[in-house]
């Protein structure tokens, strides 16, 4: 399902995100349209927190590609998902 196929484009994206050296906070709300193969066709930030952050969102967005394919049964020639990105610290 597109619901299903959105989380995993989140998980896959996390592992190519950077967290800042300096340790600032925020969120990044991202844009990403992807091709049925799973190509990215366009990523941008939408909106930040942090003009650091947006920078170190879309390093992670390109590095990320190529993203998850449309799994069977998915329909359409392209995905457009909207999300946020959370830079918190673990305690």
């Amino acid at each position: 399902s597109r619901l299903d196929h959105r989380q995993a484009v989140r998980e896959h994206l996390k592992p190519h995100l950077r967290y800042p050296e300096n340790r600032i906070q925020g969120w990044v709300e991202v844009r990403l349209v992807l091709k049925a193969g799973g190509r990215l066709e366009q990523g941008e930030v939408l909106t930040a927190t942090d003009p650091l952050l947006q920078r170190l969102a879309m390093e992670g967005i390109r590095s990320a590609d190529p993203y998850p394919a449309f799994p069977p049964g998915m329909e359409g020639e392209s995905a457009d998902y909207a999300f946020r990105i959370r830079y918190r610290l673990e305690e």
